[in-house]
C-alpha cells in the first residue's frame, strides 16, 4: 500500500512504522476529507482517499495531526524540535 501511495499517486515522504503512515505537511496545505467532515494536512487527505479507494478500513480518532503528537508514547513537536515523555509516563517509569 506505501508503494502505491508514493509511486502511483505520488505522496512523497510518506512513512510507515507497523501499522501507522506518517509524514509532514505545511501547515496551509489542508484539504476537505468529506466522510469525517473536516480539514487534514493534503498527504492524509491524499492518503484517506487512497484507503477508500482500495477499500482499507480506517477510523476518524486515528487520523491525528497537529503539533505535539504522541508517537509511540513520547509527545514530539517538530516545530519546537523537541520530544518530551508525558508526565504521567515519567512518574508510571
Amino acid at each position: 500500500m506505501l508503494w502505491i501511495a508514493i509511486f502511483i499517486k505520488g505522496l512523497d515522504d510518506l512513512l510507515g512504522y507497523v501499522d501507522d503512515d506518517f509524514s509532514w505537511e505545511f501547515e496551509s496545505n489542508v484539504l476537505w476529507y468529506k466522510p469525517y467532515h473536516k480539514y487534514f494536512p493534503t498527504k492524509q487527505c491524499r492518503l484517506l482517499e487512497l484507503w477508500d479507494e482500495l477499500g482499507i478500513p480506517h477510523e476518524e480518532k486515528k487520523q491525528v495531526f497537529r503539533s505535539p503528537l504522541t508517537i509511540i508514547g513520547l509527545d514530539v513537536d517538530p516545530n519546537a524540535m523537541t520530544i518530551t515523555m508525558p508526565l504521567q509516563a515519567r512518574n508510571d517509569l
